[in-house]
């Protein structure tokens, strides 16, 4: 009779093979891993030396024509700007016209007889452009590419949105106003609605100028407004409106831009901060601001804070008073804040709100204080080693 019983591995094998495998695996996956890093960076210095060769036979003076050039040449699209060595970055220097690899240290990795100096006429590539997928030249191809989300939008021409529109959730787009205006739109008479960014999504705009009732934005929602972006947001709405009306659960970073309220005066029957709707900011969420310029030239103050904002540089004037700290926590490290002439309000105010100065410029130009804490309330301001309270001003 055949035998049919079959012996399988016993556990002791089965351990002995295991450890094998694991130790295989110990001592190639570094290799292999080397392998890649090696295999990246080579691709990485070959990108540099091909986008050098095209340089080699162009003046090139600025950024943007050293973009398209590279574009005519293969380098075509965002991602062809960007190393696949992580944390490396392509620079140009604008003063010799040469294209180096750096690594994150900040040390050139190829051309090796270059060097980089942070901030010294070193241009990154990755943020210096943007790649067009959508030139919209009326406002239902505005509209739908901003419903849609995804997308890289130009604008090419002044175009006025009809509707109120909210980028979908976990969208991520960058609006380049290309120097045109955007209006939003005005379906309640002199009540305009916002541009809404929310619900994971994110945008940048860029290079132009927003009219009407701004940009909101609502939880989970974030907005970065890069120095070089060129943004104008000016708030022209009657009944008040902020340039950045920013919800809870949102994040809002500004490096610079310019944003003004043009709106008419806040209603002067009330003169409680708290129940103005601010000209220019009005944050209930988390704010950076690291520069830009915060004007308000209406009655209302330039910005109204019940989140968490922090300060760390720019320049703001208000025709009333400048920072309203309603609640929530206000950290100034930097700036210019100062009220216009014949201001009746505070520079610094704040009613419910815990506020920190560590540094910046304060001036008042009207009847109210430089720090005033409102009698009634629970805030603070921490100045100079002093904290206002209650009733209490400086």
């Amino acid at each position: 009779m055949k035998n049919t019983n079959k012996k399988g591995f016993t556990i002791v094998e089965l351990v002995i093979v295991i450890a094998v495998i694991a130790i295989l695996a110990a001592v190639l996956i570094p290799t292999f891993a080397s392998i890649v890093k090696k295999a990246n960076q080579s691709a990485d210095i070959q990108a540099t030396r091909q986008m050098n060769v095209v340089l080699a036979t162009e003046e090139v003076k600025d950024i943007d024509t050293l973009i398209d050039l590279l574009s005519e040449n293969g380098f075509n699209s965002k991602k062809a700007l960007i190393p696949v060595s992580k944390d490396h970055t392509f620079y140009w220097n604008s003063e010799k016209n040469v294209i180096v690899l750096v690594d994150a240290e900040g040390k050139v990795v190829f051309p090796a007889d270059e060097e980089y100096i942070a901030g010294e006429k070193f241009v990154s590539l990755e943020n210096s452009h943007v790649f067009i997928d959508i030139a919209a030249s009326d406002v239902a191809t505005l509209e739908q590419a901003l419903i849609d989300g995804n997308s890289t939008i130009k604008l090419e021409a002044d175009l006025e949105l009809t509707t109120e529109i909210t980028l979908p959730a976990g969208s991520n787009v960058t609006l380049d106003l290309n120097g045109k205006k955007l209006t939003t739109a005005k379906p309640d008479g002199n009540r305009s609605k916002y541009l809404v960014v929310g619900d994971d999504s994110e945008l940048n705009i860029i290079n132009g100028t927003i009219e009407a009732r701004g940009i909101q934005v609502n939880e989970g929602g974030k907005l970065v407004i890069d120095k070089e972006a060129n943004l104008v947001i000016n708030a022209v709405d009657a009944n008040g409106g902020a340039a950045l009306w920013i919800n809870e659960g949102a994040e809002v970073t500004v490096n610079g831009g310019t944003f003004t309220a043009l709106n008419g005066d806040c209603d002067e029957s009330d003169y409680d901060a708290i129940t103005y709707e601010p000209g220019v900011i009005n944050n209930s969420g988390k704010l950076t601001i690291n520069d830009g310029t915060f004007t308000a030239q209406s009655a209302c103050y330039a910005v109204i804070n019940s989140g968490e904002l922090v300060i760390n540089g720019g320049t703001f004037e208000a025709s009333r008073g400048v920072i309203a700290a309603s609640s929530g926590t206000v950290e100034i490290n930097g700036g210019t804040f100062k009220t216009s002439e014949g201001a009746t309000a505070h520079v610094i105010y704040a009613s419910n709100g815990t506020v920190t100065i560590n540094g910046g410029e304060f001036t008042k130009n009207g009847t109210g204080y430089k720090y005033c804490v409102d009698g009634s309330g629970s805030g603070s301001i921490t100045v100079d080693g002093e904290t206002l309270t209650a009733g209490q001003y400086k």
